[in-house]
């Protein structure tokens, strides 16, 4: 039996994008969850951008490899839905963090429902 890294290239690290706050951005959105909320908020706080509709855990590991930077989630999902997402990106530089700007912290409450959330690529100041 081997032991589990030799099931994994460990020689190459994924990195997310750097960008600042005006670049064009690549932005992830459920394609199975449409949401006026999302539209509002993506026109009022991204100025230039591209739109991809993409579903599941996909979007976090698309940031996490800087294939796109972006993934605003604003309707319900569960900690279960995003916590695999979140280690990956976080390992790959990358953030997540609550609407509010708030952390995004796991089994600390009755609810399992996440709050609405940003995962985003590096952005330099």
């Amino acid at each position: 039996f081997d032991t589990i890294e030799n099931y994994f290239d460990n020689s190459i690290k994924i990195k997310t994008s750097i960008k600042t706050k005006n670049d064009s951005l690549i932005v992830i959105c459920s394609r199975s969850h449409p949401n006026d909320e999302f539209n509002k908020w993506i026109i009022k706080n991204v100025k230039h951008f591209k739109l991809i509709k993409k579903g599941s855990s996909l979007k976090f590991c698309d940031i996490a490899e800087g294939t796109a930077d972006l993934y605003p989630r604003l309707k319900p999902t569960s900690e279960w839905d995003i916590a695999a997402g979140h280690i990956i990106l976080i390992e790959a530089g990358g953030n997540l963090e609550s609407i509010n700007q708030k952390e995004i912290l796991y089994n600390t409450k009755e609810s399992v429902i996440n709050p609405y959330f940003i995962a985003s690529c590096k952005f330099e100041l």
